[in-house]
This record gives C-alpha cells, sequence and structure tokens, in this order.
C-alpha cells in the first residue's frame, strides 16, 4: 500500500510496483480537493490488510507554521493509525522522512549521526514519527524503515497552488514559460541536495527487499550525496536550457529556511546497496524538457 501514491514521488513508485497488487490511498489534495479517503481518519485503516505500507503522504513543510494541527495530522497521527495497521497484519512499515529534521547543521555533510535540529512543526513531526517507528520495531516486532529524503525532483513535477506546494524546478520553470520573472526567497546562495526521483524510488524498493530479508529494521537512511547546489545555480540551469537571458528578483528570506545542505550517504550505500544515478545537471535537463509547455504563476 503506498500512502500518497497519487502524488509526485508516489505515482514514480506505483508505476514500478506493477508486478505488485498495489493500493493507493490518496486524498487527491494534489488534485484540487480533499477526499473522504484521507491518512489522518482512523477508521480509513480500519480494515486494510497489506503486507507493505509505504507511507509518503504529507502535509507540506512551508504551510506547517501556518497550520501546525493540520501538520500534526497528516504527518505523525496518521503515522500511528499506519503503524498500529503493519503491527495488526505483520506488514513492513516505510516511511518518507526529510532532511530538514537537522535545520541548519554546524557541520557538513549531513550524515545519520548529526545532531537533529527541526525549526518547523513539520520537520519535528517527522521526527516523532521516526522514534516511534524505533519503538514499534523494538517493542512490536514491526520491520520499520526510515527514509531521510534530499529535496526529490524530477519529470511530471509541478506546483500545486492550492496547497501552497511551489517545488523550485517546475516553479520557476512554470514563471519563466509564462513570461513571468520569479523571485528567489533571500540572495540564492542557500544550497539543496537535489536528488532525481527515480533514485528516490530505487531506494524504496531496495529498502522493501532488506526488509523482506529481515534486515535494517528500526533504522533511518539517508537518500542523498554530496553534491550541493545553489538555488542560483539551480535559476542559471533552467534559464540556460529554456535558452532565455533573465534575471531573478530577490526577497526576504523564508523563515526556517536552510541555509546549506549535502549529505553523506556512505552508510546507505554500504547497507542497502543503493547509490543516486542521475546528476543534478543531467535531472534539471531531464526535468525542464518533461515541462516544455507547463506555465504557472
Amino acid at each position: 500500500m503506498v500512502t500518497g501514491g497519487h502524488g509526485f514521488i508516489g505515482s514514480h513508485l506505483v508505476k514500478q510496483l506493477k508486478q505488485h497488487e498495489v493500493t493507493v490511498l490518496d486524498n487527491l489534495s494534489t488534485q484540487g480537493g480533499r477526499s473522504y479517503l484521507d491518512v489522518s481518519e482512523r477508521w480509513v485503516w480500519s480494515t486494510l490488510k497489506p503486507d507493505c505500507i509505504i507511507a509518503l503522504a504529507c502535509a507540506v513543510r512551508t504551510n506547517s507554521l501556518s497550520n501546525p494541527v493540520r501538520d500534526m495530522e497528516v504527518n505523525y497521527q496518521a503515522s500511528i493509525y499506519g503503524l498500529e495497521c503493519a503491527r495488526r497484519n505483520n506488514a513492513m512499515f516505510i516511511f518518507a522522512s526529510n532532511s530538514g529534521i537537522v535545520g541548519t547543521p554546524s557541520k557538513l555533510p549531513v550524515t545519520e549521526f548529526t545532531l537533529d535540529n527541526p525549526t518547523t512543526p513539520y520537520d519535528n513531526n517527522k521526527l516523532a514519527t521516526e522514534h516511534l517507528m524505533k519503538i514499534y520495531s523494538d517493542q512490536y516486532g514491526v520491520r520499520t524503515l526510515a527514509l531521510r529524503f534530499a529535496a526529490v525532483y524530477g519529470e511530471s513535477q509541478i506546483c500545486h497552488l492550492n496547497i501552497g506546494w511551489h517545488p523550485l524546478i517546475p516553479h520557476f520553470t512554470g514563471m519563466l514559460q509564462a513570461g513571468k520573472v520569479p523571485t528567489i526567497d533571500g540572495d540564492g546562495n542557500q544550497t539543496r541536495n537535489l536528488i532525481y526521483v527515480s533514485d528516490i524510488v530505487n531506494g524504496i524498493i531496495l529498502g522493501i527487499a532488506k526488509l523482506q530479508q529481515g534486515e535494517l529494521s528500526g533504522m533511518k537512511l539517508i537518500l542523498g550525496d554530496e553534491t550541493e547546489t545553489s538555488i542560483n545555480q539551480v535559476f542559471n540551469l533552467i534559464s540556460e536550457e529554456l535558452q532565455l537571458q533573465v534575471k531573478p528578483n530577490y526577497g526576504v528570506r523564508r523563515a526556517a529556511d536552510i541555509t546549506r545542505m549535502c549529505f553523506d550517504s556512505t552508510k546507505t550505500k554500504a547497507l542497502l546497496g543503493w547509490t543516486p544515478k542521475v546528476s543534478p545537471m543531467e535531472g534539471i535537463k531531464r526535468t525542464v524538457k518533461s515541462l516544455k509547455r507547463y506555465k504557472c504563476g
């Protein structure tokens, strides 16, 4: 079962799981509404009997400061219901955690041993779920694996302004193709660790296999690499791919924005057998090509 299976990462994952019988649990918020099938509703989980739960559904990080209750419902409360469902059915539970849990670290690259420093309710609820997963693994024998994603991007990713979700690459691409000049929050020198969606999907599938073999339960692993890409570099790569010569506007830095980010995935590579295959330069080109007629803003 894939929660958030109609979303960006979820839809890519479901396609790769086509040899399995897959149930998708999604409230369709990215399609403009909220259905009765919401992960934060306890009754939704009562009749489900999966053998593996991949929890991708989440509330948007940038909205968590303005709506912390909804963030708790989706990013933590739903995790309890999912873990209880896994316990009842002797199922595996894989959780999409995030890089923001460490805030702005004092030392780079970030490893699994970097001090956690959540700066938003979103980060806090993701971290709380990780702790809960360890308890369920240790006390109940539920096979759990937390995967901390870097900044995921790729083909078919678009903005969903109705829920306040405007990821970097489709946001810049869509605005430029609409003839508008994007505004970068801050000076644009803040960096991200970009990871292509196919690499994330591959990491999840490898995680399923390891849990099936009885390995890695209760652990957290990073899906990222040591490549830092600045917001300015992303903008310039997109402009070049679109053959435009446009300078962005610059605005006020967002609250709780991360200054620098890159990861050390040595542990993940050793234990999961995973390594990213698509570089940011290649991945951004692929993504922009897939969005050639996309406009937003």
